[in-house]
């Protein structure tokens, strides 16, 4: 699970769906990126990234550590 992308959905204060409509995406494709079940394109990655107000590096890390 991508949970630098679902921390960053939850700061925002919006719903899920509201940052997939943002960001030009159905909210499945969102919940499928979160999971980890697809990889995002470059496009998705700045889209979100933009809404998300958060650099593409952070969202999308290879091998991403949590910080506490």
């Amino acid at each position: 699970m991508n949970l630098t992308l679902k921390i960053a959905i939850v700061k925002t204060g919006k719903p899920q769906y509201m940052v997939a409509a943002e960001a030009a995406m159905t909210e499945t494709l969102l919940s499928k990126l979160i999971a980890e079940r697809c990889a995002p394109t470059d496009a998705e990655k700045k889209r979100l990234a933009s809404v998300l107000e958060v650099p593409v590096d952070q969202l999308f890390r290879q091998n991403q550590e949590v910080q506490p």
